[in-house]
């Protein structure tokens, strides 16, 4: 993002900072969830795994009551695991959906600097504008008058001229 050369130069800065550390602390937070959510999904297929084993078991050995009463302990450590995936699954969602309010605040405050930064450097431009108008009409009228000064002072040398010749003419001219 090219916002991000134009970061230290906006007065909102420590805001958007801000933001930038609440996001980090949000993806790794999700990051960390996700990562259990992996560990439970791992262990939800385990557990699956072993109650349709002591299911195909149970077909085998009818009358093995341990067996029943291992096949009620993966379902109940199953409906458990299956509630943690589901726990973990609404962190996640809440944890996506605050992450993605936080980057549109922190890019909304971005736009917020960088406007407030652009109309700074707009109102610089137009008084070093100003100023160059100011300064080339000043250059202008003084070539003007310059202009007026030098042709006054070639007339009064003419006049000079012809009254008194051109030795008078150059006394004048050195003082």
């Amino acid at each position: 993002m090219s916002a991000e050369l134009y970061l230290n130069d906006l007065k909102n800065k420590e805001i958007i900072e801000e933001f930038e550390e609440k996001i980090v602390k949000i993806e790794l937070e999700l990051n960390q969830i996700e990562n259990q959510q992996l560990v439970y999904n791992n262990h939800l297929e385990e557990t699956e795994n072993k109650l349709n084993t002591l299911r195909k078991r149970v077909l085998d050995h009818s009358n093995n009551e341990n067996i029943k009463n291992e096949i009620k302990e993966a379902e109940k450590e199953l409906k458990k695991s299956q509630k943690t995936l589901n726990d973990l699954n609404n962190q996640i969602s809440g944890k996506k959906i605050e992450l993605l309010k936080l980057q549109q605040a922190r890019s909304e405050e971005i736009r917020t600097g960088l406007m407030d930064y652009f109309y700074e450097i707009k109102l610089k431009c137009d008084k070093l504008r100003q100023r160059w108008a100011n300064y080339t009409e000043l250059v202008m009228n003084t070539q003007d008058e310059l202009k007026k000064v030098e042709d006054e002072m070639g007339y009064v040398k003419r006049v000079i001229e012809i009254e008194f010749g051109e030795s008078n003419l150059l006394e004048i001219t050195e003082k």
